[in-house]
């Protein structure tokens, strides 16, 4: 928490990690507490189910990211944070949970916010969002970089995410995969509620493509162009480095959030 005596407007941040691996201390940079807290914002990192054996991660990290949210928002008073003013940040696995709190945020009756995880009635939308290296079209990653990752296609790499491969679904499972996209909710019905977002992304990115930031944003512009929408995608770099400073990335936020 920055010094004061608030309320604060908060940044929540969710980690990378394939979707199977990291940790809510895992902070990626130019995000950090102390980074935060000088500039006046109060800072969560948050935990989110992981996908493991049997263990699917979608729709239930989803779920949690904005069960995370009304948490927060709902312990508000206790925290010392505005609810009014909430961001959400991340990276890689957590880049792509962005691009869905983000999205979702301008629907309503998605059906993601569950009551059995608390909270029910408090809104999980956000004011801002900042993606790092994130994803969003899952089934268009091997037509963006052929070459997979990890000796694997995307494809085939995300069939623990879903339970089944999102490539090849058909019928309740391509709705699902559908669901899971979220260019999906970004529409012109959803536009009044959808927050200002900034993605970053390096084009020589071995392992989350450029160009699902890119055809992200490109729908930002198509649906709601009077919702700021931000791409910077950039040569060199790689996943998980190139990104703008501090100044430059919290400089956006304080648009929104301050």
């Amino acid at each position: 928490m920055p010094d004061g005596n608030g309320p604060f407007p908060l940044i929540v941040f969710i980690h990378g990690g394939g979707f199977s691996g990291g940790d809510k201390t895992d902070i990626t940079a130019p995000f950090s507490v102390s980074n935060s807290k000088s500039r006046g914002y109060a800072f969560a990192s948050i935990q989110y189910t992981l996908m493991s054996g049997s263990q699917k991660g979608f729709p239930n990290a989803v779920e949690d990211a904005l069960a995370a949210i009304r948490f927060l928002r709902a312990k508000a008073a206790d925290y010392c944070i505005n609810p009014d003013k909430i961001g959400v940040a991340g990276f890689s696995a957590g880049g792509y949970f962005v691009n869905m709190v983000a999205a979702l945020s301008g629907a309503s009756n998605h059906g993601f916010d569950l009551a059995s995880l608390g909270n029910e009635g408090v809104s999980s939308k956000v004011q801002a969002a900042v993606g790092l290296s994130g994803l969003s079209d899952i089934t268009q990653m091997d037509t963006w970089a052929p070459g997979g990752m990890m000796g694997q296609s995307h494809c085939q790499y995300n069939v623990n995410f879903f339970g089944f491969n999102p490539c090849t679904a058909t019928g309740a499972n391509a709705e699902i995969v559908a669901r899971s996209n979220p260019m999906t909710w970004v529409t012109t019905q959803n536009c009044a509620n959808l927050p200002p977002i900034r993605l970053e992304h390096s084009k020589a990115d071995n392992i989350t493509p450029w160009q699902g930031s890119e055809a992200l944003i490109n729908k930002y512009k198509q649906a709601c162009p009077s919702v700021e929408a931000v791409g910077r995608y950039y040569d060199g770099g790689g996943h998980g480095s190139g990104y703008s400073d501090a100044a430059t990335i919290y400089g956006f936020l304080d648009q929104y959030l301050k």
